[in-house]
C-alpha cells in the first residue's frame, strides 16, 4: 500500500464530492492507527478513543465513519457493548480493492479474478482503450484531444448527470462542455490531465448551475436581449470566488478552536476561554462558512486582545486543510504580512511590489502602523492606500487587523477609502482586555 497515493486519491476525491472537517479528521486518524499497525486489516478500535482524539461528539464520530464507508474510503463493522471494539479497514481507492493481507485471498477470489479474464473481447471496441485512459489520467494530453475523448466517454456523462442537484438533459451537458472547453481556450490553456479536467469541470459546472438558476425560469427573462447581454458581459471577465471553509458551521468552530488553542501554545502561553472568546469564535465561523457578499474581515480592538492570533490561527488552519482555488486549482496561501514592512516593500522594485498586491489571499497586520507615504527618488508613494485600493477593485479575500477606531482610520487613509473597507470587510470588534500580563 501507498500511503501518498491514500492521501493523493484522497483530496482528489475530496475535491467534487467534499467531505466534512470530521470525516477528514477521522480518516485522518484511521490512516495513522492503519500505519503503526503496519496495514494489518482489520484493526479494532474504541469509538470513546476516536472521540477524545478529534474533540468531537461519539454522533459526529458515527457520522462521519458512515459519510467515509459511502464514500469508499472505509469499510467498518459496528462493535458491541461488551467490549469489542468497532473494526476498520482502509480502502486502496487507487485499485478499489480493500487492502487485506495475503494469507486473506481465497480460491475464490482468484477464480473469480480468472473468469473475469477470460471474457470474450466484445465485437466492438470503445474509442479509447482501457490502456489509453490509464495513460491520460496520469500525462497532459492537448485539450482538443481531451474535449473529443470526453464527449465520447458516455459512462462519464452518465456518471455526472447522477450526481447533479439540477436535471439537466445530456445534450444540455454537452453543450456545457463545450463551452467549458472553449473558455479554457480563451485563457491560453494548451493541455491537462483527463482527471484534472473531469474535476475542474464537475467543480465548473456546479457554479455554472448555481449561476443560472439566480437568472430565473420564467420564459420572459430567458428571452430579454437585455438579460442576454448581461450575461455575455459576465462571461468576459473571470470573478474572485468568496473564500470560504468547505465545512458546517459546527466544524469550523472546532477547527478554528484548535487553530488558535496551537497558536497560543506555540507562544508558550495559557489559553484562556471567556465569552468574549466564544463571541469571536463564533463570528469568525459564521462568516468563513455562511453566504456574506463580502471579501475579507477586519479585527479591530485596544493591543493585545487576540487580534493578530486569531488571523495566525486561520493562517495556520488553511495551510494545514490543503484548500485549494476553484478557479485556478492551486492551494491556498495565506502570508501574513506587517503593515510597516508592505510599506517598505513598495520601494524598489515596482513589478515585484504589482504581484505582492495582488496575493489572492493576504493578511494585513496592524494596519495604521505603517507611515502614510513613502518617498523615493522624490516620488511621492502611498503603498497601503494603492494596496487596498487593488484588493477592493479585484476583489481579493483579505484580513485587516487594526488598532485604530473607525474616525482614526478616515483620518489617516480618508474617507474614500474608508468607505471602500466597508465594503470589503466583515468588522469583528474585539472588546475583551489584553492577554499580555
Amino acid at each position: 500500500m501507498n500511503i501518498y497515493e491514500l492521501l493523493y486519491r484522497f483530496w482528489l476525491e475530496n475535491e467534487y464530492d467534499p467531505c466534512s472537517a470530521t470525516e477528514i479528521a477521522l480518516y485522518f486518524f484511521l490512516l495513522n492507527k492503519a500505519n503503526t499497525r503496519r496495514w494489518k486489516m482489520p484493526f479494532r478500535c474504541s469509538t470513546e478513543l476516536i472521540r477524545m482524539q478529534l474533540s468531537t461528539t461519539r454522533q459526529n464520530v458515527l457520522k462521519a465513519r458512515e459519510g467515509l464507508h459511502k464514500k469508499g474510503f472505509i469499510s467498518f463493522t459496528t462493535g458491541t457493548s461488551n467490549g469489542n471494539y468497532a473494526q476498520y479497514s482502509i480502502i486502496d481507492c487507487t485499485t478499489q480493492f480493500t487492502v487485506q493481507t495475503t494469507d486473506e485471498l481465497t480460491d475464490k477470489v482468484t477464480d473469480a479474478i480468472t473468469d473475469k479474464l477470460t471474457e470474450p473481447l466484445p465485437g466492438r471496441l470503445p474509442p479509447h482503450n482501457i490502456k489509453d485512459k490509464e495513460i491520460y489520467k496520469s500525462h497532459n494530453i492537448s485539450m482538443e484531444k481531451l474535449e473529443s475523448m470526453l464527449l465520447e466517454d458516455g459512462e462519464w456523462y452518465s456518471s455526472i448527470l447522477t450526481r447533479l442537484s439540477t436535471a439537466i438533459t445530456s445534450d444540455k451537458l454537452t453543450d456545457y462542455l463545450k463551452i467549458f472547453f472553449a473558455y479554457q481556450n480563451k485563457k491560453g490553456v494548451k493541455s491537462r490531465a483527463v482527471e484534472d479536467v473531469k474535476i475542474h469541470f464537475q467543480n465548473w459546472l456546479s457554479k455554472k448551475l448555481e449561476n443560472d438558476k439566480g437568472y430565473g425560469n420564467n420564459e420572459q427573462k430567458q428571452t430579454d436581449p437585455r438579460r442576454g447581454m448581461k450575461y455575455r458581459l459576465l462571461q468576459q471577465r473571470i470573478t474572485n470566488t468568496r473564500f470560504k471553509l468547505p465545512m458546517s458551521f459546527d466544524d469550523a468552530k472546532v477547527y478554528l478552536l484548535a487553530a488558535y488553542q496551537a497558536e497560543v501554545e506555540r507562544r508558550h502561553r495559557v489559553f484562556e476561554r471567556n465569552e468574549h472568546f466564544d463571541e469571536q469564535l463564533n463570528l469568525i465561523a459564521n462568516y468563513l462558512t455562511g453566504g456574506s457578499k463580502k471579501f475579507g474581515l477586519m479585527f479591530c480592538g485596544l493591543c493585545g486582545n487576540g487580534k493578530t492570533t486569531w488571523a495566525k490561527a486561520l493562517q495556520l488552519l488553511v495551510s494545514g486543510l490543503n484548500l485549494k482555488n476553484p478557479i485556478n486549482n492551486l492551494y491556498y496561501v495565506f502570508p501574513l504580512c506587517n503593515a510597516k514592512d508592505l510599506a517598505m516593500r513598495s520601494k524598489g522594485n515596482y513589478n515585484n511590489w504589482r504581484n505582492v498586491m495582488r496575493y489572492q489571499l493576504m493578511i494585513v497586520d496592524d494596519l495604521g502602523t505603517e507611515p502614510r507615504e513613502v518617498i523615493e527618488f522624490g516620488n511621492v508613494y502611498t503603498p497601503l492606500i494603492d494596496l487596498i485600493t487593488t484588493r477592493y477593485e479585484e476583489q481579493l479575500y483579505t484580513i485587516f487587523t487594526t488598532n485604530l477606531t473607525p474616525a482614526q482610520l478616515e483620518e489617516k487613509y480618508g474617507k474614500r477609502i474608508v468607505d471602500r473597507l466597508n465594503e470589503m470587510v466583515e468588522k469583528i470588534v474585539f472588546e475583551n482586555e489584553s492577554y499580555r500580563r
